[in-house]
């Protein structure tokens, strides 16, 4: 605080009115604090400070205008006078800063106290030290709560050989009691007791030491109660029963369970041997102890008690030690209040019909319900992740129950959180949002599980830029004490979902960016993330993806942590295995396996297997499925699918007949029927390994596994002869009936259908002998699934089959009004003229379609309105009919080229109905050269006399 210097010039301003300074002297021998005299005074002292308070002002005036001002006693106005002569640098007298000082202390102003004890100081000559401004200047300083500078100031009195009044003393140590200062409490008090040792009696002494003693209490500062009980046993004073109950209760109140046993010990007996404390795994046990022994001894146990013994085991769920106390304090006739049900509902953990039974218990009491209730009401099911069962509370309390009527439950930032995590664990995101929004609005903040439920909410809505907002505005707003602790660093929901958001909204670089402070920071982030980011990070070599997530603990821990989970090691290993990097993925399971603990899976397995297989290793393939059997892991569809795969390489090429009979062992032994027979030749391979790949699909069954996608794929190449493909049918067959079941579960169990797949079977399914059977499966699979997938499946099928088969196909496609694309079209167009009856055009023979299937396709497509035929079907047509139309020129001419060429001109005109001759004409010099047109004139000629 800096000292205004008072300079010593010339008045610039006139004298005061001499009559008026008269008028001032007669208010000063009469005073009163209202009426018109005082309202006269006033006016003209305010008069004084507007026109003639200058530095010269004489020392006199200024006097007498604060003294006018404290004789109104108008504190305020003290304060206004002192401060216009302040700050036109009138020098203070002795008299302006008692009564300024006394002004202050009516009106906290602490620090204008400080700066009139330094003008004090600074008119040694006129003045000295003053125990009145001291003593207002402390009184300020309690009026303000500021308990250091109070302890300050009756220090500094004191080197000046003064001391504050008692009353003084006492108000500043309970000032220090209320801030909860045990340490000044102490000082100030044996300064106190030093100070006034002489002039108070015992009787005295121990009453203001048991007045503080109370005070501390009252102020619930257990630190401070306990170091005025220990005062009164020092100076030998008595302690009441009734004291000592206080304090007890205060123990149990601030949960210092064992603590308030020892009061109650040496209430009983100051000599005896404190009791021994509970182990600190059960130190709810003193609490049971403590209210035995207070009712031995008679000492009486308030609600405060039991409801802080009931808030104890809430926080923890200890359900029977809360209904314990509970039915003791029945027994006792205590009846509970809200507080006490609310602990109770908490104590209930998970068990939610127990709480429900409470708060019916609530509603017969009558009691009057607070919000703690409602928490509690809401909590126990939010535990038991029974989200439904939140919301429903939530709707009795807010809308069915008069009981809680008023409650302003919407502004309760707990409630509203329980609330807004129900929906988002429902997936209902837009109410989710709904009590998001409404919580940020009203000012609340939620917690951080709100804003994890707010952020997946955003992804759901495909809104994961908000998502992303979200998460950044969560960093900006934290506050000093949240990064110094770190608090979202630990909090690894907020970075799942920002990854998740980063994976919905494929933004690679942004999840780059977060991995990096991810392993900075070393956030520990799920296992479901660690996988993520494996598989987006691309640009992340697999190797140090590896090194980066080998330090994060919580990646690969378990419950047991007996052995780490390798999902996560899985998840880079898979990316080792993509890019076919032996020697990392060995280094990968190596670092598991060694430094880590971590135990190879069947995951492990089937990427190990799969990585050799890709590489045609056959012998790194046998030692990786040995290594797997010694570990007795259980092989899963994965595993299955890779031994489909290799058993292809070796029926193809098999280095080593060991390899494939290892194989049979494995399934043999997993076989309910031993039927698989050892190889006897070479030439027997290929069926053997065809008769170990159905071995592989009988244990599947036999285990309730479904194949997936991969393994049938693998199974099909294994042998295309009708009885093995005949298996890999029905299991497609069965994921069609699924597929189009409202039941999700029964989709959820089959597998996804592939392109690959569907190519696969069906160019398989050439030779197979029930050609309706696949036909069937083949409209089922254009009418019901995406174009992208009965694309394959068409063209697989007429690649595999003759004209009159793909001509079939297409009759009963029609016949079920299944709406063909252009793609699927011109399948059957290339498949006419591509078929094994039909002709490949050469220097000396033209182009024929087999048995002249063309001349029907076009005509049933010519009679169909469910087909559309674009570009590529067009360019097909016209290409051929300029062709043909060539050779019947130059060749000789036959009627069956003839008959093609107008098939496929009458399905043109059907086409191009829909076009404009402009349009027709455009197209058709893209496709074909100039002079070829006379070709395909007649369809132009005809066209042109439809309309």
């Amino acid at each position: 605080l800096q000292l205004r210097s008072f300079s010593q010039v010339t008045s610039s301003c006139p004298p005061v009115p001499q009559d008026e300074y008269d008028e001032l002297k007669s208010f000063l021998a009469e005073p009163v604090t209202s009426g018109p005299a005082m309202e006269r005074a006033k006016e003209i002292v305010t008069g004084w400070m507007q026109q003639y308070v200058d530095p010269a002002m004489p020392g006199q005036d200024a006097t007498v205008m604060v003294m006018v001002a404290n004789a109104m006693e108008d504190p305020q106005f003290v304060m206004q006078v002192y401060t216009c002569l302040r700050d036109a640098g009138v020098p203070p007298s002795p008299i302006t800063l008692e009564y300024s000082a006394a002004a202050c202390a009516q009106l906290g102003q602490w620090r204008t106290a400080l700066e009139i004890i330094d003008f004090m100081h600074q008119a040694v000559e006129i003045m000295q030290p003053s125990q009145d401004i001291y003593e207002n200047a402390i009184a300020s300083c309690h009026v303000a709560k500021k308990w250091m500078r109070a302890k300050h100031l009756l220090e500094e009195m004191r080197t000046y050989g003064l001391e504050a009044s008692p009353e003084l003393h006492i108000a500043s140590i309970r000032l220090c009691i209320d801030f909860e200062e045990a340490t000044a409490t102490r000082v100030l008090l044996d300064a106190f007791m030093l100070a006034y040792d002489e002039e108070l009696d015992e009787d005295e002494k121990q009453e203001i030491v048991t007045d503080l003693f109370h005070a501390a209490m009252d102020a619930q500062s257990l630190p401070q109660a306990l170091f005025f009980r220990d005062e009164l046993l020092a100076r030998q004073y008595p302690i009441s029963k009734e004291l000592y109950s206080r304090l007890i209760h205060l123990c149990a109140v601030k949960r210092q369970w064992h603590k308030a046993r020892v009061l109650l010990q040496q209430f009983v007996n100051i000599n005896a041997r404190p009791p021994k404390a509970a182990p600190s795994d059960r130190y709810t046990d003193d609490i049971h102890r403590l209210l035995d022994e207070m009712q031995t001894h008679n000492i009486e146990i308030p609600l405060a008690v039991y409801n802080a013994a009931l808030r104890n085991f809430g926080q923890i769920s200890l359900l029977e030690d809360a209904l314990a106390v509970y039915a003791d304090m029945r027994g006792r006739r205590v009846t509970p209040d809200a507080t006490s049900f609310a602990a109770l509902m908490c104590s209930c953990g998970t068990q939610v019909e127990q709480s429900e039974g409470l708060f019916s218990e609530l509603q017969r009491e009558d009691c009057v319900p607070t919000l703690d209730v409602v928490h509690g009401y809401l909590l126990v099911p939010s535990r038991a992740k029974q989200w439904e069962e939140v919301l429903r509370r939530y709707d009795i309390v807010q809308n069915g129950e008069p009981l809680f009527k008023g409650l302003p439950l919407e502004s309760d930032v707990r409630v509203q959180s329980l609330v807004a995590v129900a929906y988002g664990r429902l997936s209902q995101s837009e109410e989710m949002l709904g009590v998001f929004t409404s919580m940020k609005v009203k000012g609340m903040e939620p917690n951080l599980y709100v804003y994890g439920e707010a952020m997946v909410a955003y992804i759901r809505q495909d809104q994961w830029r908000h998502a992303l907002m979200l998460f950044d505005h969560l960093f900006q707003q934290q506050t000093p004490e949240m990064q110094e602790k770190r608090v979202l660093e630990n909090f690894p929901m907020l970075w799942d979902y920002a990854i998740l958001a980063c994976m919905f909204g494929e933004q690679s670089q942004r999840a780059a960016m977060l991995y990096d402070t991810i392993i900075e920071q070393r956030v520990p982030i799920s296992m479901a993330t660690g996988e993520r980011l494996a598989a987006m990070l691309t640009s992340i070599p697999p190797e140090t993806l590896w090194k980066s997530f080998r330090s994060i603990s919580s990646l690969h821990r378990t419950k047991t942590n007996d052995c780490l989970n390798p999902r996560v090691q899985n998840a880079v290993l898979k990316r080792a295995v993509d890019g076919k990097d032996n020697a990392l993925a060995e280094q990968i399971v190596a670092d598991g396996m060694h430094g880590m603990e971590i135990l190879p899976n069947s995951m492990t397995y089937a990427l190990m297997l799969r990585l050799y297989a890709s590489r045609e290793d056959q012998e790194k393939f046998h030692t990786w499925w040995c290594r797997m059997e010694e570990a007795k892991v259980k092989p899963t569809v994965y595993v299955f699918g890779v031994l489909l795969r290799q058993l292809g390489c070796l029926s193809v090429d098999c280095e080593d007949v060991t390899y494939l009979n290892t194989i049979a062992e494995f399934l043999k032994q997993r076989l309910h029927k031993n039927s698989i027979k050892t190889i006897v030749n070479v030439a027997s391979r290929k069926e053997y390994a065809a008769e170990l790949g159905r071995a592989v699909l009988d244990i599947m069954e036999g285990r309730g596994m479904q194949p997936d996608t991969v393994c049938l794929q693998n199974y099909l190449l294994l042998n295309q002869e009708p009885e093995h493909v005949t298996r890999a049918l029905a299991f497609v067959e069965d994921a069609m009936s699924a597929t189009n079941q409202e039941d999700e579960n029964s989709a959820q169990d089959c597998f996804e259908l592939t392109p690959r797949l569907l190519h696969t079977l069906f160019t398989a399914l050439g030779n197979f002998p029930d050609g309706q059977r696949v036909r069937n499966l083949l409209i089922r699979v254009v009418r019901d699934l995406p174009s992208e997938l009965s694309e394959d499946a068409v063209a697989a099928f007429c690649a595999a089959n003759d004209g009159l088969h793909a001509l079939q196909l297409l009759r009963e496609l029609l016949d079920a009004k299944c709406a063909l694309n252009d793609e699927h079209v011109l399948f059957f167009l290339t498949n006419s003229y591509t078929c094994e009856a039909s002709s490949v055009e050469t220097e000396t023979c033209r182009p024929r379609s087999g048995n002249g299937v063309i001349v029907d396709v076009a005509s049933l497509l010519c009679g169909s309105e469910t087909v559309k035929m674009e570009a590529a079907c067009l360019a097909f047509l016209i290409k051929h009919v300029v062709e043909l139309s060539k050779w019947q020129q130059r060749d000789v001419y036959e009627v069956s080229t003839q008959e093609e060429i107008d098939a496929m001109k009458k399905l043109l005109v059907h086409a191009f109905s829909d076009f404009s001759i402009t349009q027709i004409t455009e197209f058709l010099s893209k496709v074909i050269e100039r002079d070829d047109l006379v070709h395909v004139m007649s369809v132009l000629d005809e066209l042109q006399g439809k309309r």
